[in-house]
């Protein structure tokens, strides 16, 4: 006879929480189970009224025992739930708290992005200038190199003209002595000068003692009759030569020889005298040689044709013939016919009483 499983037997016990409570539910289930199947074959196999008694309390402490279990069931159940609900409110409120923590973050990224890109921007403008800085700073190198070479180079330079100033200042001191010098005998040269052109003028005056005779014609059967040139002229074949010191065009040199009531001069071939004169001077001078209508003609109006034409139309003597520009400033030769005087006694009176005048006031 199979052993009947007593009721009393049964204990359930407390659980401290909702996993451990679930597993003895279970196990509990899983031993009403095990009654159930005892109870049916009991019921199946009769054998007392005493058994069936057991039986029906049996069954009643099941039923009882089940309904525990269940109200444990549904209690644990209701517990877990509760203890779920508030695990989800609390995982809900951390969520909450952690959305807003992402979007705090969130919010802060962005705003440390914008912070980073500026600094990034700023760090690029940084990088720009500082490669622009150091090119200009090589730039400046360079130019600072150059400088000095150009500084040195100065600097030899100013060495040089230094000595050269030093020199050039010995220079100047010796050309101011000379200069001082120069002045003082020009001084002298000037009272000199002064002198001749008083001396001049003196003579001028004495030789009017002799034009006084003069009537421009000679007499062959008069002995004492001769040939007589103003002061400052030279006397060549009875012919009078005016050489000028100064300088100027070709006209102008006409001009001064009209005054003098002469003209610019004619040198021939046979005039070996005035040219070894010329050639004495050692320059050129203004002549009465000018291309009149394509003709080479002397102030006299005589032709000239040994010479050759450049263009211009105005010659100089040196002492040959040279074509030269008209606009040219040189010095000039005048010449007149030489005046034909009678010498006498008194003209020679005359003559020294002026040169002893001219003594006695020097």
């Amino acid at each position: 006879m199979e052993k009947v499983v007593d009721v009393q037997d049964i204990v359930l016990e407390p659980v401290d929480c909702v996993s451990a409570e679930t597993q003895q539910n279970n196990g509990t289930s899983n031993a009403l189970e095990t009654l159930q199947r005892e109870h049916k074959h009991l019921n199946s196999n009769p054998s007392s009224d005493s058994l069936k008694k057991d039986l029906v309390v049996l069954g009643e402490t099941i039923r009882r025992t089940r309904e525990e279990v269940e109200i444990r069931i549904i209690y644990g159940r209701k517990e877990e739930l509760e203890s779920n609900n508030e695990t989800l409110q609390r995982i809900l409120q951390e969520k909450a708290e952690a959305d807003n923590t992402i979007t705090n973050l969130r919010r802060n990224l962005q705003d440390t992005e914008s912070q980073l890109q500026g600094k990034s921007n700023e760090l690029f403008r940084c990088k720009n200038n500082l490669e622009s800085a150091m090119r200009q700073k090589r730039k400046d190198n360079q130019e600072i190199t150059n400088l000095n070479h150009v500084l040195t180079a100065t600097k030899r330079d100013l060495s040089t003209e230094k000595a050269d100033i030093a020199r050039k200042t010995e220079e100047l001191s010796t050309m101011r002595k000379t200069l001082s010098d120069l002045q003082e005998e020009q001084k002298k040269s000037q009272l000199q000068l002064k002198k001749l052109h008083d001396l001049e003028e003196k003579m001028r005056v004495a030789e009017n003692c002799f034009f006084q005779t003069c009537d421009g014609e000679k007499n062959e059967e008069e002995s004492d009759m001769a040939a007589i040139c103003p002061w400052g002229w030279k006397e060549i074949d009875e012919m009078c030569f005016y050489f000028s010191s100064q300088s100027d065009v070709r006209y102008k040199a006409a001009e001064d020889c009209t005054m003098k009531n002469a003209t610019l001069a004619k040198i021939q071939d046979s005039d070996s005298t005035l040219k070894d004169l010329i050639r004495k001077e050692g320059k050129s001078f203004w002549i009465g040689l000018s291309k009149i209508h394509n003709e080479w003609k002397w102030s006299d109006g005589s032709i000239e044709k040994d010479i050759q034409s450049k263009g211009d139309l105005c010659a100089k003597a040196s002492p040959t013939l040279h074509v030269l520009s008209c606009s040219s400033s040189l010095p000039w030769i005048c010449q007149k016919k030489a005046m034909e005087c009678r010498l006498g006694m008194e003209n020679l009176r005359c003559f020294m009483e002026k040169i002893k005048v001219f003594r006695e006031e020097k």
